[in-house]
């Protein structure tokens, strides 16, 4: 996984596992989206699906083009 991911350029912050609910969480950072589809890709959710939710650092909102961050 650590592999794939710096192939990527993917930052892994996390890795969780609930297992009795056979549930994985990732805190990833990248760049883009296509990256985390290929690295959550198989093998590793070959028989699992995933739910992705992109979140935003509400702390620095000038990184984002985002109006009603900024107070705008």
């Amino acid at each position: 996984m650590k592999e794939s991911a710096e192939k990527l350029g993917i930052k892994i912050h996390g890795a969780y596992s609930t297992p009795n609910e056979h549930t994985f969480y990732f805190i990833l950072e990248s760049n883009d989206f296509k990256s985390v589809t290929i690295f959550l890709g198989p093998p590793m959710l070959t028989h699992n699906s995933a739910k992705i939710s992109p979140v935003i650092d509400l702390k620095k909102p000038e990184e984002y083009e985002l109006s009603y961050m900024k107070g705008e």
